[in-house]
């Protein structure tokens, strides 16, 4: 009984690495054929920052039909760990979408070792805006100063400064208005007002204030009261 066990262990042994070596025999074959498949890789959009502005999330991918042996295809595209494909956007007139027929010839000369057949989607968008800048006067709305019922402004409000930049993207700043009201409430000021403010305004968030303070003076006094 113990001797027809250990010979079913050695069959098993036996049919085991027989199993294993036609499966590497096979796996070797296969990966020496050609394939011809729709392969989607990792692109890299580089851009001057202090030119221009992302609006929406950038393409992080190009999809392409290829022709390569297996061992290419794992070696070279996005099955293994593989380099992105770098596409630098100063290199395009139009940076809202580049056609498959601009993308071509950077895909092809950046995917060594395989032959990119065509490119599959026809057009990818990026949305970037040139960034700019502009001045605009700070203002500060009558609703923002909250006076008691007995209270008045004396004198005008100074606002130093009077005067900022903001810089955003392009199709943003140009509907920025001359004048940008300031989001703060004063409550109850003294009758010599005068404290510093961080600039809080309305504007889109991709909009930057090139200024972080902003000092408020002004002088009150009681109702009918003489000058």
């Amino acid at each position: 009984m113990i001797f027809f066990w250990r010979i079913k262990k050695d069959e098993i042994k036996i049919l085991a690495v027989c199993v294993l070596a036609s499966t590497l025999f096979w796996l070797l074959m296969a990966m020496n054929e050609s394939y011809n498949i729709d392969v989607t890789h990792p692109l890299k959009i580089e851009y001057d920052e202090d030119e221009y502005v992302v609006m929406s999330e950038l393409p992080r991918s190009v999809r392409f039909n290829t022709t390569a042996s297996g061992w290419d295809l794992i070696k070279n595209t996005s099955y293994l760990s593989s380099d992105p494909i770098v596409l630098n956007l100063g290199d395009f007139k139009k940076k809202r979408y580049i056609t498959a027929s601009k993308l071509y010839p950077i895909v092809s000369k950046q995917m060594k070792g395989i032959k990119v057949n065509y490119i599959i989607d026809d057009t990818i968008f990026i949305d970037v805006n040139p960034l700019k800048e502009k001045k605009v006067s700070l203002y500060l709305p009558k609703d923002s100063v909250i006076l008691s019922d007995d209270q008045l402004i004396d004198g005008p409000i100074v606002i130093e400064p009077s005067t900022v930049w903001v810089s955003g993207p392009e199709s943003m700043i140009n509907k920025v208005p001359a004048k940008v009201p300031l989001k703060l409430k004063i409550e109850n000021p003294h009758s010599e007002y005068d404290e510093t403010w961080s600039i809080e305004t309305n504007l889109n968030p991709k909009i930057e204030v090139k200024q972080e303070k902003v000092r408020i003076r002004f002088k009150t006094r009681v109702k009918n009261e003489m000058k």
